[in-house]
């Protein structure tokens, strides 16, 4: 079984998402070789003022929380004097009111605290998985001196010495190449693109209410309406929604059920289990986020921009773009905490560590943002 298969993850997920985003917005093991190519060219940002459509791929991963979730937590810097950004290299944890403690070094982190620096954010981000469903081209990629790269050794997916292809989304290729040199050269069009998607507060909470909707619908094509809560534990109701003595409104519940809850019948702290009931068929089955194509967009720019979800299609995942996915997760490479030497260099920062050769959960480049990533499954 795949380690993205949708399936693996707790029908709790959506929950604990809208949980976890909340506690955000109030309080505002790493291993192999970092991505660092696919972490610059691979960026996915929904459109501003359109919309484009995506399937997300779930992951298993840590969360900051210890937690297994399907996406993967990081944080990020960015300098705003200099306009450059850098993964910070501390190990975090999250406490359970969603406080954040950081351990190691990190060149931004101390500037930040030690130094006062002002012009140096710091971001917590979720990046997911997706695969982006429009049209690209396969151009070969080029050295500085436009030299066709190749391949230097097998992989699962290429043979040494195959031509190395980018796929440039359809518009930026007519854009940087023209439309008659593509024409000319007979670029292979192909259709999907795996990308990775990074979501701050604010739009993880708009995802986290798509989510939440979604588990109105039914894969049968029915709505779905909870009747009850109950203890998964000794069985007993909690909550009647089709009682007219209800103390809560709706809303009120909805906030009660997204954590743990005391059963006031057996006293122990759980999760509340919902129990449905389906408008078509009789075994009520809630839809995921990774059974939709998803219709994306953005309004406004920068940290003020509101993700916009348009609408979604329950569909299989196009059959033109599965083998994209890959075998095994690599958002915890692409996204591994940049070395001390690369943060220095980026955020034009002075080392405190330099003379210290240790290394704390960062792995080292072994080049620059050119070098080829051999394990892309495409």
């Amino acid at each position: 079984m795949s380690v993205h298969d949708p399936s693996k993850h707790h029908r709790n997920f959506a929950r604990d998402l809208r949980r976890k985003a909340v506690a955000r917005s109030n309080r505002q093991g790493r291993s192999g070789k970092p991505m660092t190519v696919f972490r610059w060219l691979n960026r996915f940002k929904p459109p501003v003022n359109d919309t484009t459509w995506v399937r997300l791929i779930p992951g298993i991963y840590k969360g900051f929380d210890g937690d297994d979730v399907p996406y993967f937590d990081y944080v990020e810097h960015y300098n705003a004097t200099v306009r450059s950004g850098t993964i910070c290299s501390r190990v975090w944890r999250e406490g359970p009111d969603g406080s954040m403690e950081g351990s190691g070094k990190c060149i931004p982190c101390h500037a930040i605290e030690e130094e006062g620096a002002d012009n140096i954010s710091w971001r917590r981000l979720s990046a997911f998985l997706l695969l982006h469903l429009d049209w690209y081209y396969l151009i070969p990629a080029t050295d500085e001196n436009g030299n066709v790269l190749t391949y230097r050794k097998d992989s699962k997916k290429h043979k040494a010495g195959d031509v190395i292809y980018n796929r440039i989304h359809e518009a930026e290729a007519f854009k940087e190449y023209g439309r008659a040199t593509i024409r000319r050269e007979k670029y292979e069009k192909v259709w999907g693109n795996l990308m990775h998607w990074s979501l701050g507060t604010n739009h993880l909470l708009v995802l986290s209410s798509m989510i939440d909707s979604l588990e109105d619908e039914c894969r049968c094509g029915g709505e779905i309406e909870t009747l009850l809560w109950e203890c998964p534990g000794c069985g007993n109701e909690v909550f009647d929604l089709t009682s007219d003595d209800l103390d809560y409104t709706r809303g009120e519940i909805n906030q009660l059920v997204s954590k743990k809850y005391e059963c006031p019948h057996c006293s122990k702290l759980v999760f509340l289990a919902p129990v449905t009931e389906c408008s078509k068929c009789k075994n009520p089955d809630p839809l995921q986020i990774w059974d939709v194509d998803l219709c994306v967009g953005r309004e406004g720019e920068g940290t003020s921009s509101q993700l916009i979800i348009r609408k979604h299609k329950h569909v299989e995942i196009d059959k033109r773009c599965r083998d994209l996915i890959p075998d095994r997760p690599l958002l915890q490479r692409v996204f591994a905490g940049d070395s001390l030497e690369y943060q220095a260099k980026r955020m034009r920062l002075d080392n405190p560590w330099a003379e210290d050769a240790a290394r704390r959960n960062v792995e080292d480049y072994d080049g620059d943002e050119g070098e080829v990533e051999d394990d892309i499954p495409f």
